[in-house]
């Protein structure tokens, strides 16, 4: 049986799987437009359970931190139309 965060995990690669799909075949565009979406939609749902203290922290110290992994994860993954 899974555990709570097995099922989140699951939950979490779906969502990712689905946002892909839909921004994968744009322009790179399309894709920046998608992106800035994206984050201001994550920070207005920080908001609503974290002070703003803690957004700032999670931005600048654990985000930040994290870009040269997730862009090796990412390299190749989505090939944006150049027009």
């Amino acid at each position: 049986m899974k555990n709570d965060i097995e099922k989140l995990a699951e939950k979490a690669t779906e969502m990712q799987r689905k946002v892909y799909e839909l921004v994968a075949s744009g322009t790179k565009d399309d894709l920046l437009m998608s992106s800035a979406i994206l984050m201001k939609t994550a920070i207005e749902l920080y908001t609503v359970i974290l002070p703003d203290e803690a957004i700032e922290s999670m931005l600048t110290n654990e985000i930040v931190n994290s870009i040269p992994a997730i862009r090796e994860k990412m390299e190749g993954s989505l090939k944006p139309t150049v027009h």
